[in-house]
């Protein structure tokens, strides 16, 4: 009991403490391995669910602007570092793909101050085309649109020559022009079906044409002109052919039909009497010419009359 309350010298826990490891079971490695891996497959997937969560970045109260929300760089931001000469071979690659709202804006960049007469001018001539281009461009996509809004309202006819009118238009861009090109096929079948006998519309739109009914027979060409419709080689003209004439032939009862101008009474002068008031002088009697007078007057010179 005396000695089991003493408290171990150093030397005394370091023997006690090599005896109870000398005593214990040599450490067999070979068991650790279902441990280290089960201990590696837990940490795989800690860093998996890790890199799957979503990161939150919190705004730094010292951060830039630009680092705390990059800002995109516009094309139109970037050609602004573009000299002169630069915009304008951008811009002249860009008018011959026919981009011409593209062409259009980098000609607008270009400072002419201090620029010789020559680029000017041909600045000016670049600009005139791309605007061209741009004008024209937007007229398609609105007959495209017109067309749109014709074929909802049940007008086959109206859609079919606005769709056309975009197709043909060499400014369009080509999307426009094949859209165009499908939506005339959808519209053609509208009015053939609506139209029903397309033959017989073409010969009673004839015989309009020939009794000098010009308006019914343009409706009827109108309609068959949008449907598509060809006749035979020896049924008669195309559509768009009698519909050419038809026009030419209202304008030309619409010029005749106009009221000519009124003749201005103190304009029309006779020529005779308007001699007359300039001489001055009785116009019955002969007239000296200038060579005639001349003469006479050298000869009383000389006479002494």
């Amino acid at each position: 009991m005396f000695f089991k309350n003493l408290p171990a010298s150093p030397s005394v826990r370091s023997l006690a403490s090599h005896t109870r490891s000398s005593d214990q079971p040599p450490h067999n490695r070979a068991s650790d391995k279902p441990s280290r891996r089960r201990r590696r497959r837990l940490a795989a997937v800690a860093m998996a669910a890790l890199l799957a969560a979503p990161i939150v970045r919190l705004p730094h109260a010292s951060a830039a602007p630009d680092e705390q929300q990059p800002i995109a760089i516009s094309a139109a931001a970037r050609v602004q570092n573009l000299s002169d000469d630069e915009l304008m071979k951008k811009g002249v690659d860009e008018l011959n793909r026919k981009n011409y709202e593209e062409a259009l804006a980098l000609f607008q960049q270009i400072n002419t101050d201090g620029k010789p007469d020559d680029f000017k001018k041909s600045l000016a001539r670049v600009m005139n085309d791309a605007q061209r281009g741009a004008d024209e461009r937007k007229a398609a996509r609105a007959a495209f649109e017109k067309g749109e809004a014709a074929l909802s309202s049940n007008n086959a006819a109206e859609a079919v020559a606005q769709y056309k009118a975009a197709a043909d238009s060499k400014y369009a861009d080509e999307g426009t022009r094949q859209k165009a090109r499908e939506q005339i096929a959808v519209a053609e079948a509208q009015v053939r079906q609506s139209v029903g006998d397309l033959k017989g519309l073409y010969k009673s739109a004839q015989a309009d044409f020939k009794n000098g009914n010009l308006a019914d027979a343009r409706t009827k060409f109108t309609q068959l002109d949008a449907a598509g419709y060809r006749p035979g080689a020896f049924d008669g003209d195309a559509p768009s052919k009698y519909l050419d004439r038809i026009n030419k032939q209202l304008t030309a009862q619409a010029a005749a039909q106009q009221p000519s101008a009124p003749t201005d009474a103190a304009s029309a002068v006779n020529p005779t009497t308007a001699d007359a008031s300039l001489a001055g002088s009785d116009t019955s009697g002969p007239r000296t010419s200038p060579k005639e007078a001349y003469n006479v007057g050298r000869d009383q010179y000389r006479h002494g009359d």
